[in-house]
């Protein structure tokens, strides 16, 4: 191609690039009058959309026809057995005067009851519930004397060293009774230190026989521990100055002190026997083991004798001698702390009340010392 040519077709274009940027519809604004221009926007709901017609109701189902259920005819109640009435509270007997031996001098005054505290507040003592008419009946040739009482002479240790008196009391009237047993120093121990120590249950008589309703300890006069049972709803609470709990009350349940005389009034032939027996302080299933029959040296001298042992291996042990010839009456008490301790109390004296008369067992007099001459 010729150069002339080519270099008309270039002056060509650049006339027609030029006439169209000099027209009217290509102005291009500047950034002030961009900036300067308000932009507006508005918003639209959006379109309706035509609401699906409803569905038809489904017709109700049809309701299920009854099943035939066939009833038993009920059965006619059993009759129900007359519960018996509680035993009615009756006021604190008291207990006769008991006269003063000469292995021992009257046991102190009982000091009246100090005033309780929040820590040291005593159980009260409640009726308890009189059990079923079926239950078993002491045997006709051991009834239990209406009252009367039991000096022993106590001592400590394996040797039998003496340490003082004891005495146990007790008074039966109607369906109510009331046991104690005093303790107290004596001899060469007393000059050192006085202590007396009492213990004291009181209940209802049933059946069962002994049903306590309260148990307390004092020493020197003031209350230590103690239990009161809830025959009406089945509950012990046994309380001492450290505090106190509540539990599930066990038929046949027995303080320390009236389970010696349930065992004087139903005396066991059974080998093994559990009894739930608390001492003011724990509330425990105690065993009473039947040793058998043996004769027991006392301050009274021999005699034939049934021998229980109460507790368990572990635990604090009380061994028991009944008279078999004194309305089987504790003659022998040995009592084994887990310590290791031993307390032996020894009969002395025997009082009791019977319908013949009042019988008194005695132990000999010690011989006169020899006159100087």
């Amino acid at each position: 191609m010729p150069r002339w040519r080519f270099t008309l077709a270039l002056i060509v274009s650049a006339l027609l690039h030029a006439a169209i940027l000099a027209g009217p519809g290509w102005q291009v604004p500047d950034d002030d009058e961009v900036l300067a221009r308000p932009i507006e926007a508005v918003l639209l709901p959006p379109p309706m959309l035509a609401a699906a017609p409803p569905a038809p109701p489904e017709p109700p189902a049809a309701a299920p026809a009854p099943v035939a259920v066939a009833v038993a005819a009920p059965r006619p109640a059993a009759p129900k057995k007359p519960k018996p009435a509680p035993a009615p509270a009756a006021p604190e007997v008291q207990l006769p005067a008991a006269e003063p031996s000469p292995q021992q001098s009257a046991p102190p005054a009982e000091p009246p009851p100090p005033a309780e505290s929040p820590e040291q507040a005593e159980p009260a003592a409640v009726s308890p519930e009189q059990p079923a008419a079926s239950a078993p009946q002491p045997s006709p040739e051991n009834v239990f004397p209406h009252h009367g009482r039991v000096i022993f002479v106590g001592m400590r240790g394996t040797d039998g060293f003496p340490v003082g008196t004891a005495e146990a009391v007790w008074l039966t009237e109607g369906d109510r009774y009331e046991f104690r047993l005093y303790m107290q120093t004596a001899g060469l121990v007393a000059l050192f230190k006085r202590v007396s120590i009492t213990w004291k249950s009181v209940g209802g008589i049933t059946g069962n026989g002994f049903a306590p309703a309260s148990f307390k300890v004092e020493r020197d006069g003031v209350f230590k521990e103690g239990a009161a049972f809830y025959w009406d709803r089945r509950k012990v609470m046994v309380a001492s100055p450290r505090g106190h709990h509540e539990a599930d009350l066990m038929e046949g349940s027995q303080d320390i002190l009236s389970a010696i005389f349930q065992i004087a009034l139903f005396p066991p032939v059974e080998r093994n026997i559990d009894m739930w027996v608390t001492n003011g302080r724990t509330y425990v299933n105690a065993l009473i083991e039947v040793i058998g029959h043996e004769e027991v040296v006392t301050k009274l001298g021999p005699l034939r004798a049934l021998h229980v042992r109460l507790g368990r291996e572990g635990d604090d042990l009380l061994d028991l001698w009944y008279g078999i010839d004194a309305k089987y009456l504790p003659v022998r008490i040995r009592w084994v702390q887990r310590s290791g301790a031993v307390n032996d109390l020894q009969a002395t004296t025997i009082e009791y009340q019977t319908g013949e008369g009042k019988v008194r067992l005695e132990a000999p007099a010690p011989p006169p010392l020899p006159s100087a001459g």
